[in-house]
């Protein structure tokens, strides 16, 4: 069975490292639920809800996670190098991430379509391994320096990103 993960308001993160752990988390949760969709034989109204499920994560939260990293944390670390790469990983995959969002939301609207799913499993063939090693790089430099900010500095980041997400929330209003 296809799943997504229901929204979790009352169960925030109270760090920047868990919040961006629990980011990491589902940005494979919702990989695996794509690949998922696009491998399998699943029932019409389990297929709408999945790809809908994917394109709203990869077109609200995910973006989320990107401008965070971008705006805020990145620039708070201030390791040139580990910026560079972060920011040249995102680019390598905007085009991607972008067919993944078009290709669930038209799978959301025409579940039976296997051209669709075919393009999916193309798409994933390469964004998967690529946002794992991302992903994998950035557990292995980002968050050990994120665990090692001085409690300051981690509390204006998180209120930083707290800001940044009630301005987005705001918007969508």
């Amino acid at each position: 069975m296809l799943q997504g993960i229901g929204k979790r308001r009352g169960d925030r993160p109270e760090t920047v490292l868990a919040r961006m752990e629990s980011c990491h988390t589902r940005i494979r949760h919702f990989l695996t639920v794509a690949s998922e969709l696009a491998a399998g034989d699943h029932a019409e109204a389990e297929v709408r809800e999945a790809a809908a499920s994917v394109c709203r994560y990869f077109s609200v939260g995910f973006v989320q996670h990107v401008e965070d990293e971008e705006a805020l944390i990145l620039p708070k670390l201030g390791d040139a190098e580990l910026d560079s790469k972060v920011r040249e990983e995102h680019a390598r995959d905007d085009a991607d991430v972008a067919s993944l969002v078009a290709l669930c939301e038209a799978l959301s609207y025409d579940p039976t379509a296997a051209s669709l799913k075919a393009e999916l499993l193309a798409v994933l063939s390469r964004l998967g391994p690529n946002m794992e090693a991302h992903l994998a790089h950035e557990e292995r430099t980002m968050f050990p320096l994120l665990g090692g900010l001085a409690a300051d500095d981690e509390k204006a980041l998180y209120d930083a990103m707290e800001a940044s997400r009630e301005k987005r929330r705001s918007q969508r209003s």
